[in-house]
Formats: C-alpha cells, sequence, structure tokens
C-alpha cells in the first residue's frame, strides 16, 4: 500500500479501499479461482465497501439518539401545569416517519463512476460463482448495488439473461452459473425490472425458450421455476406501461418500447418459431413455449395464425405433456373470438355457506347475472369478418384431414398414449369452443368414430379395459361438448344434435358394465352445470324416462339398473330444488328397489335416496298436531302428516312410537320425501309382523307359506340394509348444510335401523352399529329430540337383548351431544330407561346399563348420584337367604330361562338375584363415575359394594371387577385419596375383600 495515500488520521480514503479491492478480486479471479473462502470474503468487503453496510450500524445508533430527543421535546403541559408526555402511539408514529425518510434519502440512487462499473462487473462475477458460498455473498451486493447505483441494473440484468443460453457447456462451473442466474433472476427485484418493460420480456421469454444447452436436471429443473415464476404474470400486464429504463446496449440490442406496445404479435410468432426450427429441442422447453403462447392469448390483440397451427399440430404431439396443455390453449383461443355471446362474470356476492347454489324460494331469488361488456367491446374492434374466417379455414384444414382426425382420436382414447382413465373437463371445453364457434361442421370427421362405437353393442366383453375405457372417455367428452356447445345453433342442427346424443345415452344405458359409469355421470355432470332447467329439459326427460322405465322388468338385469340409478344422480344434483316432478318420478320408480335382493344395488338405491333428501330438503318448521278428538278438523295435508307417524301403529306396530297424539311433532318436508318415508315404514310394518309371527312359533299349514314367510324374513333384512346405506350417506355429514336433511324422520327411521342390530349377517350387523354411532352423533333439533327418545324407548322393549343393549351406547351418545339442549322431563325419561334396563332378564343388558347410567352420572352430576344412591343400596340388599346353600354356584340365566321347565320358587329366586345384581351394577356405576376422585359419599358405598363379595355369580364377578377397576384408577393418588377413608371403613374393606393389599 502506498504510504502517500494514507490520510493524517491513520486510514485509507473509502475510494483507495475499493481500488485495492478492485485489484485483490482481478488477482484472485484470474489466478487463483478455487479460493472459495478468500472470494466469499472479497464478496463481502466489497459489499461493504460499494453499498455502505456499516453505516446502517451509525443510523441505527443515531435513531435512538433521535427517539430520546425527540421523546424529551414532545412534552404537553396538562391543566395543572405538570409535564404530559406525548401518547407513545404517536411518538412512535414520528419516529417511523422520520426512519422511513432516512431510508428513502439512502435508496437515492448514486451516480456511477468508472471504478463503481469496474467493482460491478466483479460482482457481476462473484454472484454466479461456481461455489455456492462465494455466490451467495456475491447476489446479495449485487442486489445493493442496484438498488444503490444508477445503471447498475441496467448494466446487470442483460448479462445475468444472457448467462441463460450460455452454450459453453464444457467450461467449468457452467451448470452452478446458470443456477445462480436463475436464483437471480428470480427475485422480486428483477422480477419487477423485467415486467415493467415490454422489450426486456420479450428478450426475457425468447431467451429462456432457447436455453436448452445442458442436460442436467438440476439446469432444467432451475430454467423450469424460472419459467413457472414469470407464467402467471404476462396476461395481467398492461400493453400501456412505458419502458422503465434504457439498457445497456453493449450486450443487446433492444428496440425502443412504445406505448401501447405493438410487437405483441411478433413476440407469439417468434415463439412459435422455435418449435419450427428446432424441432428436436427437449420437451420442457417446447411445454415453455406452448405454456407461453397460451397464457399470453389476450382478448385486445389478435392471435396469429401461426399460433392457432401451433396448438393444432400440439394436440397430435406424441408428447402427452404438450397434448394435455394444447387442449385448454385451443379452448381459451375460441372463447376470446367470440364476439356475439356476452360472458357471465361469477358474482361474488353470491352466499356460498348454504347447500344449494341456485337459491331455493327460502333462501332469497338469485343474484342477477352480470356481464364483461368490457372483453365484447374490446373483442369486437380486434376479431374482424377478415380475422375470423381466416380462423375457420385454419381449423376446419386440420378437422377435416383424415389422418389428423385419427391421430386425434387415438391420442384421446388410448389410456396408454398418455390419457387419464377419466372425463376430463379441458378436453370436452375444447369441444365445446369448437362447437360453439363453427356448429357441428367441425366434428363431422368424428361421426366415424362415434358410429363404430354404437355398432359394437358388446365391445365391453371382448376389448381390454384399457381400449374400452379410454373409447367410452373420448365419447363423454364429445357428447358434454355437444351438449354445451349446441346453445346457439339454428333450431335444425340442434334437432340432429340431439338425435346424436340420444343415440349415444341409449348405448350408455343399454352396456351392461359399472367400469365406465364414473366416466358418464361426470359428462352429465358437465352437460347440466350451471345451466337452466329450461335448455337441458329434453336431456333430462330422455334420461329419466330411460333409466327405470316402467315397462321394462329390470329385476334380473343388477348392474344395467345400478348404472342407470348412478347415472340419474348427477341429474338430481345439478337440478336441486328445481326437479320436484323429477324428484317425485324416481322416488317413485326407486320404491320396486328398496328391498332388492342384490347388495350392490340396495347400496345404489341408498345413495340416490340420499340425493333426494338434500336436494329436497327445507328448513324446519314445527307445529304441535291436534288430538284425535280434532282430527276431523285437519286439512288433507295435515292428515297425512299424522298418518304418516300412525302408520306403523295402523300396521300392527304399536310399540314403535308412543308420544301422545297431542305431542306428537309436525313432519315438514317435501311431498316425495314423506310419500318414501311413508312406503318404507309400511314395508317394514308388513314384513315385521311377519317375521315375528313366524318366530313366535306359530306352524305353518303349507310349504308355500313357510317359503313366504323365510322370504319376508329375507326381505326385512334387504329394506334394513337400504335404510342404513341412506342414513349413514346424510348423518352427520350432509355436504355443508346446517341440518340433517332427514332429522325430522328419525323418530319413524330409527326403529328399523335399531332392530337390525338383531340381524344374523354380521355384514349387516357390523354396518347397523355405524349406522347407530352416526346417527347419535348427528345435531337434532329440540323438537325433533323428544321424539327421537321416544322412538329409541319403544325399541328398548324389543324381545331381543342385542337390540336392548345396542339402545344403551346410543343414548349415551345422543345425551352427550345434546346435554345443553335436552329438557328435563327428557332427561328423566332416559334416567328411568336406563335404571329400568338394570334389572332386565339378560345379564349383558344390565352391565351395558351400568356403564350408560355411570355416563349419565357424569354428564348430571353429584345431584342424580345422591338420588340413585338410596335406590340402589335397597335393591343390593334384596334377601337372597333361600340360596344360601347354593352361594357359590353360578345361576345360568339361558339355562334357567324357559317358563315351562322351571318353577315358581326358581322363578323367584332368578327375580330375586336380578334385582339384587342390579343394586350391585347400580353402585358400581355410581363408583365408576368418578374414576380419579373420592367424593364423600363413595367410601360407604364401597363398604356396601364389599359386603357382595361372596354373593352367587354374577354378583361376585362385577364386585371383583369395580374394586379391581377402582385400584388401576386411584392407585397412583391413594396416599392422599386414602385419608378420605376412616378406620372402620379400611378394616371392613381389608376384612372383606380377598386381597387386602388393595388397602393396606
Amino acid at each position: 500500500v502506498d504510504v502517500s495515500n494514507i490520510g493524517k488520521d491513520g486510514l485509507l480514503s473509502r475510494s483507495r479501499i475499493a481500488s485495492i479491492l478492485h485489484d485483490l478480486n482481478t488477482l484472485f479471479l484470474q489466478q487463483n479461482s478455487e479460493d472459495s473462502k478468500m472470494l466469499k470474503a472479497l464478496a463481502k468487503c466489497l459489499d461493504v465497501c460499494m453499498n455502505g453496510v456499516d453505516i446502517l450500524q451509525k443510523q441505527t445508533r443515531r435513531l435512538r439518539l433521535r427517539y430520546s430527543i425527540m421523546k424529551a421535546r414532545n412534552r404537553e403541559t396538562g391543566t395543572d401545569g405538570k409535564a404530559k408526555l406525548l401518547p407513545r402511539y404517536m411518538l412512535l408514529t414520528k419516529i417511523h416517519h422520520h426512519y422511513l425518510s432516512r431510508v428513502m434519502l439512502r435508496h437515492r440512487k448514486l451516480h456511477d463512476s468508472l471504478l463503481v462499473q469496474n467493482l460491478l462487473k466483479q460482482v457481476n462475477l462473484l454472484s454466479t460463482n461456481e461455489h455456492s458460498g462465494v455466490r451467495g455473498r456475491g447476489q446479495l451486493a449485487l442486489l445493493s448495488c442496484c438498488r444503490r447505483y444508477r445503471n447498475a441494473c441496467a448494466y446487470s440484468l442483460p448479462r445475468l439473461i444472457s448467462l441463460l443460453e450460455d452454450k459453453n457447456v464444457d467450461a467449468a462451473g457452467h451448470e452452478q452459473r446458470i443456477i445462480g442466474a436463475t436464483i437471480l433472476l428470480q427475485t422480486k427485484y428483477f422480477q419487477g425490472r423485467i415486467l415493467r418493460d415490454w422489450s426486456m420480456i420479450e428478450h426475457f421469454l425468447l431467451t429462456l425458450c432457447r436455453s436448452h444447452h445442458n442436460d442436467k436436471e438440476s439446469v432444467l429443473d432451475a430454467l423450469d421455476n424460472l419459467f413457472a415464476t414469470f407464467l402467471s404474470y404476462w396476461y395481467q400486464i398492461s400493453l400501456d406501461i412505458p419502458a422503465y429504463v434504457h439498457w445497456d446496449e453493449s450486450l443487446i440490442k433492444l428496440e425502443q418500447s412504445t406505448v401501447p406496445f405493438v410487437g405483441y404479435s411478433r413476440m407469439l410468432e417468434a415463439l412459435v418459431a422455435l418449435l419450427k426450427t428446432n424441432p428436436n429441442v427437449h420437451w420442457r422447453f417446447k411445454l415453455m413455449i406452448i405454456d407461453a403462447v397460451t397464457v399470453m392469448i389476450r382478448d385486445d390483440v389478435p392471435t396469429p395464425i401461426s399460433v392457432w397451427e401451433a396448438i393444432l399440430d400440439g394436440m397430435v404431439s406424441d408428447i402427452s405433456h404438450i397434448r394435455e396443455a394444447c387442449f385448454p390453449a385451443l379452448s381459451s383461443a375460441l372463447e376470446l373470438i367470440q364476439t356475439t355471446q356476452r360472458n357471465k362474470e361469477e358474482s361474488l356476492l353470491g352466499n356460498r355457506l348454504l347447500p344449494d347454489k341456485c337459491f331455493t324460494h327460502w333462501n332469497g331469488p338469485p343474484p342477477k347475472a352480470s356481464f364483461t361488456e368490457w372483453n365484447s367491446n374490446v373483442r369486437k374492434k380486434v376479431v374482424t369478418k377478415e380475422y375470423s374466417e381466416q380462423v375457420r379455414a385454419c381449423i376446419m384444414q386440420y378437422f377435416c384431414n383424415d389422418e389428423y382426425i385419427e391421430k386425434l382420436c387415438s391420442f384421446m382414447s388410448v389410456v396408454q398414449l398418455g390419457r387419464g382413465k377419466s372425463f376430463i373437463g379441458s378436453h370436452a371445453q375444447m369441444f365445446k369452443g369448437l362447437l360453439k364457434a363453427f356448429g357441428l361442421q367441425v366434428i363431422t370427421k368424428l361421426r366415424t368414430f362415434l358410429e363404430a362405437l354404437l355398432a359394437d353393442a358388446q365391445a365391453y366383453s371382448h376389448e381390454s379395459s384399457d381400449v374400452y375405457i379410454g373409447k367410452q372417455c373420448l365419447a363423454s367428452e364429445l357428447l358434454g361438448g355437444l351438449v354445451r356447445g349446441m346453445k346457439y345453433w339454428p333450431e335444425q342442427d340442434q334437432e340432429e344434435a340431439k338425435g346424436m346424443a340420444f343415440q349415444l345415452i341409449s348405448y350408455v344405458l343399454a352396456t351392461p358394465e359399472l367400469e365406465s359409469v364414473g366416466i358418464w355421470a361426470a359428462c352429465l355432470r358437465f352437460c347440466l352445470y350451471d345451466r337452466h332447467p329450461r335448455r337441458t329439459s329434453w336431456l333430462v326427460e330422455f334420461l329419466v324416462e330411460r333409466a327405470l322405465p316402467a315397462h321394462i322388468d329390470l329385476s334380473s338385469h343388477s348392474i344395467l339398473t345400478c348404472k342407470r340409478i348412478i347415472l340419474v344422480k348427477p341429474i338430481l344434483k345439478e337440478l336441486g330444488w328445481r326437479g320436484g316432478p323429477i324428484h317425485r318420478q324416481i322416488a317413485h320408480d326407486l320404491e320396486p328397489y328398496l328391498h332388492h335382493p342384490y347388495a350392490q344395488m340396495r347400496a345404489c338405491v341408498g345413495s340416490i335416496l340420499s340425493v333426494l333428501s338434500r336436494v329436497t330438503w327445507e328448513p324446519r318448521e314445527f307445529a304441535s298436531m291436534p288430538s284425535p278428538a280434532d282430527a276431523e278438523h285437519l286439512s288433507s295435508e295435515q292428515s297425512h302428516h299424522m298418518h304418516l307417524l300412525c302408520c306403523s301403529r295402523q300396521a300392527g306396530m304399536s310399540e314403535l312410537l308412543e308420544a301422545p297424539p297431542h305431542t306428537e311433532c309436525k313432519l315438514i318436508g317435501s311431498e316425495t320425501m314423506l310419500r318414501l318415508v311413508d312406503k318404507c315404514a309400511r314395508e317394514w310394518s308388513t314384513l315385521a309382523n311377519r317375521c315375528k309371527y313366524m318366530s313366535d312359533g306359530k306352524n305353518c299349514s303349507d310349504e308355500a307359506e313357510e317359503q313366504a314367510m323365510k322370504d319376508s324374513r329375507v326381505q326385512l333384512r334387504h329394506l334394513r340394509h337400504t335404510l342404513i346405506t341412506w342414513t349413514c350417506s346424510v348423518c352427520p355429514e350432509y355436504e355443508a348444510m346446517y341440518r340433517c336433511p332427514v332429522e325430522s324422520f328419525l323418530p319413524i327411521l330409527l326403529p328399523p335401523l335399531l332392530q337390525a342390530l338383531d340381524d344374523k349377517d354380521p355384514e349387516l350387523l357390523r354396518q347397523a352399529k355405524g349406522c347407530a354411532e352416526l346417527t347419535a352423533n348427528t345435531p337434532i333439533v329440540d323438537e325433533v329430540l323428544p321424539h327421537v327418545l321416544l322412538a329409541v324407548r319403544s325399541v328398548s322393549k324389543s324381545q331381543s337383548w342385542q337390540v336392548r343393549s345396542s339402545v344403551l351406547p346410543f343414548l349415551q351418545i345422543i345425551i352427550f351431544r345434546h346435554q345443553c339442549s335436552i329438557r328435563k322431563e327428557d332427561m328423566k325419561m332416559v334416567q328411568d330407561l336406563m335404571v329400568s334396563l338394570l334389572q332386565d332378564s339378560q345379564v349383558e343388558v344390565r352391565e351395558m346399563a351400568s356403564v350408560a347410567v355411570s355416563v349419565l352420572v357424569r354428564i348430571t352430576g353429584e345431584e342424580l348420584a345422591m338420588d340413585l344412591k338410596t335406590l340402589f343400596v335397597q335393591w343390593s340388599q334384596h334377601d337372597i337367604s333361600s340360596m344360601q346353600g347354593r352361594a357359590g354356584e353360578p345361576v345360568d340365566d339361558a339355562r334357567e330361562g324357559k317358563a315351562g321347565e322351571d318353577s315358581s320358587d326358581k322363578k323367584a329366586l332368578k327375580a330375586s338375584l336380578q334385582l339384587r345384581h342390579a343394586g350391585v351394577l347400580g353402585l358400581s356405576a355410581l363408583v365408576g363415575a368418578y374414576p380419579y376422585d373420592v367424593p364423600q359419599w363413595m367410601p360407604e358405598i364401597l363398604v356396601q359394594l364389599a359386603l357382595h363379595v361372596l354373593d352367587p355369580m354374577p354378583i361376585k364377578h362385577t364386585v371383583r371387577n369395580t374394586f379391581g377397576e377402582f385400584w388401576r384408577t386411584h392407585q397412583d393418588a391413594w396416599p392422599v385419596l386414602k385419608g378420605r377413608f376412616t378406620e372402620e371403613q379400611l378394616t371392613a374393606l381389608t376384612n372383606l375383600l380377598a386381597s387386602p393389599t388393595y388397602f393396606s
């Protein structure tokens, strides 16, 4: 270092330090470029020297000092004459404003000098160095320099872009330099500079799309990520933005941007020309070009014909990714040339919380459709008649070419060539755009494919799955585009298109296979989505009439019937509440299939019943029904509601609902659902009566009658399965509806569902348990809950102990879910029911009742426990002295179950044992309600339970299990809880129990 340049204070000037750093960087970059540590240190020194990073620390100290000064100066004088500090938020606001002012001053661009330019060149080299550590420090320095110095960005950005197409692949660090350039170009700073100048956008995009020189995956991924970063911005940029800066022309020559930008079409043509000049380029760069062209098609600039040709060629490309990008590209381009039809704009004010997108009468009128008039006016100026003719001629040239159509059909219908095994909406949207813009002529050549498909009705049996499904996918996409695209056609052309659609739908309905049913269901949903019913009435009527015709017996064709039912579901979903007559027709047609012999068929019926429940749902209303004395004054509708609730009683099942007539809930729902639930209740009542007659042991007069009874039992099982499938589909999840659509029908549907728990079919039993749990977890309104509990109480009187036992877990869940809304009298009814089941004749029911009582005590509190304590102690002390001789002998309920073989003494002994066992189970429930605590009244109960440790089975077993569970849950805190027992109680427990270590 030259000593003469040292100042009087012994320090070098900043310019001299910068010159030294420049020399050091030049030396190491030329002679020792592998020394990454030194280069990293030099990059940091350059950052500090050029951007004044050390000044930031001085600014912080000055800011703290300024804060103290402001705090001392900004004082107010109060009414008492004393100084009053300024409110803190005002003080902080002033400080923040001062800070922003300092930042703005610091960020003012500084003039560059020759030394700064030389240092900037070195910073550029360091920011794209092959070593990641050096590159990281250099990138930070480069960003700071571009923000601080004028013309720094104009110099750096063209050089970073030129690195993307660096052809010197064999040079050391080529891969890392490209990655470094992509990282810098993805920063917000350089993104903003590129997107503010159309000339730079054009240069950047063309450079990126022809930057295929390095086949390494890391480079390709970096370039792909860079392209994806800018992809969504290009369509949003106005053509009227002015040029941001004059770029350094020593490396590139850019045309001066005009306002508005006139080179947009030229840029698109240049992109498409890259595909023709270099056909062997990597498929990723071909996809970049197609994606860029797709995004950059605009309303205010006509799309060049060469772009149309590139998209049409890409639809039959050998690369599946390019094909899938070209289909939506063609749809977008076709949509943007529509000048006579207005485009709807989706309303942002629509209520998305309610279930029906179409807004029913109770949910207010539908929002008015708004239209994008600006787009239509702009297109009328751009899309001239001559341009439309050119586009039409271009498209018809391709679609009238037999070879092109053959390749297009093969690519769109062969799964092995990359198409998915499902209905693809972008394909159907493309056909819709073609048909909407050019009419039926555009797919004239595709009729050959459809005719071949219709001619081979047995294709599902001899073709491979992939081939058959691929053809079905293409046919469904053609049908979707045809139905949606014929909206503006002349009437004659519409009739011809309807004939083609009818033929295709008839073929689908007549093919007995389920492999393609999901594809056609998605196609029908696409056809009907957001369409007015009047525009699609011809399609809906044809489907409904052909799906389940009354004059054809489909019972032997279960697969065909399942397919037709599944195809009806999208009709119901899309029409919503507007399809009232169709709802009634479908519900009527489904009645014969409620107890179909095939499980697959019953599952389809249950699924479509759930859809009917949703689309016919309305907000609930409640009204008290009059007494039977006033029934003669009822209207016909009210009489139907009462008849629906009482239909099961009239059929002989009087135990189903026991609510007094004046307290019954009025069922509010659509006529369709009321009639359907009525039908289910009648069918179940009739079949249940027949099965009950058979189970009573009455002899049948002949074999035919016996076979009829067996068939009734099978039909009852099938009907239960249908109801279970239906209920599970709407409880408790019901697709954004804030009420269960069948909640008002639960009092009628619950009995057959719970009765299914007695079925011997293991699969049906499993489904019934799951259905009961889902139903119990369903939120129910306060007006319906009492009637649900009454229905459950009626089921608890069933002759099957499995059914009686299943009622108790259902009650536990439903009481827990509704503990804040249930009425006191209903809670009292549930309590009485659980306590009464403690005396059930079956030991499994009694044990389940004990668990239910324990849960009820946890919910209600100690008040209920104290009320039940006296009753349970009294029961537990019931005398069974006559059994002392057989105290240790087990009592088998099943062995003593036959009344004809038991004497009256044995019956009395059994009743006494059941009552004592009920008392012991009740006390055990009170103990189990507090698993980690010992209330004051519990030691007395434990002593009372210990007295029964030597009682006959199953009492002894219950006592031992109770104390085992008590010790398991209380042993951790026993040193503390032990103090709540008296010495006499501990002694009694120790003496009576077989294992005194519990309380020692």
